[in-house]
């Protein structure tokens, strides 16, 4: 495995939370349809945070 990726809406504060409990580290963002915070249905180019948890190498066991 090279890496677990996980995406969510960026005001999604819960979700952030678990990613980052379970290991993962924030990466940056990306922009997708989706949902925008304070604004009604889906929007073209809605921000997204993406966490990304690397493999332990054998260096790091």
């Amino acid at each position: 495995m090279r890496a677990v990726v996980s995406c969510t809406v960026r005001h999604n504060f819960r979700s952030c939370a678990v990613m980052e409990r379970t290991g993962m580290r924030y990466a940056g963002g990306i922009r997708s349809r989706g949902i925008v915070e304070l604004t009604a249905g889906e929007q073209d180019n809605a921000p997204d945070a993406v966490c990304v948890r690397w493999p332990r190498t054998a260096r790091q066991r």
